[in-house]
């Protein structure tokens, strides 16, 4: 697990003093123990999982279909968290901690798919659908169609292990 396997290190913050990156460096590292937490829940559930193969009981199952269940909206509550976090580093011209944001947003993409959760893909212009989007806002744009996406404010994600969607995107929908 690659990313999660870090150690809580001071970082030398000489190189970025007085461009506001000490408070992102800060979040980042927030979030890396966030990440690294999720990640031991995760382990611990494998072992759950494991001892219950051995001895299974309805009661059991819904247990652990709950606490995975918890595991994948605290991933996604992490996901979003560092999507906020990467929209702010864009403010700052500092490609070293872009650069560290990026490599942890590709590597957290590839781990949320190992505890099958997808991304809803959701692109402007997209037709809505209330399965999967939640219209938060409507505005009008002459060059859209009617009932056409315009903006994604939250991604949404499916559960991969049921089809089922855990959180539907908020969106900005194109109305008169």
């Amino acid at each position: 697990m690659g990313v999660f396997n870090h150690k809580n290190k001071q970082n030398n913050n000489s190189d970025f003093e007085g461009d506001g990156s000490e408070k992102l460096i800060l979040q980042n590292n927030e979030i890396l123990n966030q990440l690294q937490d999720i990640s031991n829940k995760i382990d611990t559930l494998d072992k759950s999982n494991k001892k219950f193969l051995m001895s299974a009981s309805i009661n059991k199952t819904e247990y652990l279909e709950q606490r995975i269940k918890n595991i994948k909206n605290g991933i996604i509550g992490i996901l979003d968290n560092v999507d906020i976090l990467a929209l702010q580093m864009k403010s700052i011209d500092n490609e070293n901690i872009q650069a560290g944001i990026d490599m942890v947003l590709g590597e957290l993409k590839k781990e949320i798919h190992s505890v099958e959760i997808k991304e809803i893909e959701v692109k402007t212009g997209d037709k809505f659908d209330p399965d999967f989007h939640n219209c938060i806002e409507t505005y009008f744009d002459d060059n859209y169609q009617e009932d056409t996406i315009l903006s994604v404010r939250k991604k949404g994600y499916l559960d991969l292990d049921n089809n089922l969607v855990i959180r539907t995107a908020e969106v900005v929908v194109n109305k008169r």
